[in-house]
């Protein structure tokens, strides 16, 4: 079978397998982490040979009443070590995720505004936040979108003009279905005035304003 005749629902499986989607990120945190664990658990490691040697030698030297002593001793130091290296790590988690989530959080809010036909006027990430190719990218689509909209404010302003010259002229019978057409076209331009987070009272004035020049 060639490759043109390929399951369309096979390759987008083939794809979710790919674990490394974005390299430089996830090899970022991944080797952090890594790291991280590797650098504590030496710690604790040597602390813990550290104690057990030390452990040793006093078995060797003191009497057996005061064995069960030193164990317990032995045994409160890996337990405080393992609980410190824990929360280390938990930390480093929150310091490090706070770099996705900040951004994760701002994204959500810009969503929200377009829920509510609202343009967003995206801001730039901090310094060492991450997703940043992400967010250019929403931010590339909110400029295009910006601009769409401000097209077709434009196109609805021309119309608004054409209709009022129209409305000059035709007669008592046209009028109603023009000032309908006519009411239907402010709404459609308060919408969009809305959505770019300008001011619909500035803005239909200048409108009523542009029609008596015309």
């Amino acid at each position: 079978m060639s490759d043109t005749n390929q399951n369309p629902v096979a390759t987008s499986r083939s794809r979710r397998r790919k674990y490394v989607t974005h390299s430089s990120f996830q090899w970022k945190y991944s080797l952090s982490v890594a790291l991280s664990v590797l650098v504590l658990s030496t710690i604790l490691s040597t602390v813990q040979f550290g104690a057990m040697h030390k452990q040793a030698r006093l078995r060797a030297i003191t009497p057996a009443a005061e064995h069960t002593r030193v164990t317990t001793i032995s045994f409160l130091t890996g337990l405080g070590l393992a609980s410190l290296t824990g929360l280390g790590v938990c930390v480093w988690s929150i310091l490090a995720t706070h770099r996705i989530c900040g951004p994760l959080v701002v994204l959500e809010k810009y969503f929200g505004e377009l829920g509510e036909n609202r343009i967003p006027k995206v801001r730039s990430l901090r310094k060492k936040d991450e997703l940043k190719e992400l967010f250019a990218t929403f931010s590339t689509a909110m400029d295009k979108l910006r601009a769409q909209r401000l097209q077709e404010k434009q196109a609805i302003t021309a119309a608004l003009n054409k209709l009022g010259v129209l409305m000059a002229d035709c007669d008592d019978q046209r009028r109603p279905n023009l000032e309908q057409a006519k009411v239907e076209l402010d709404k459609l331009c308060n919408d969009i005035t809305v959505s770019l987070g300008e001011d619909c009272m500035a803005d239909a004035t200048e409108r009523r304003e542009c029609v008596n020049v015309n």
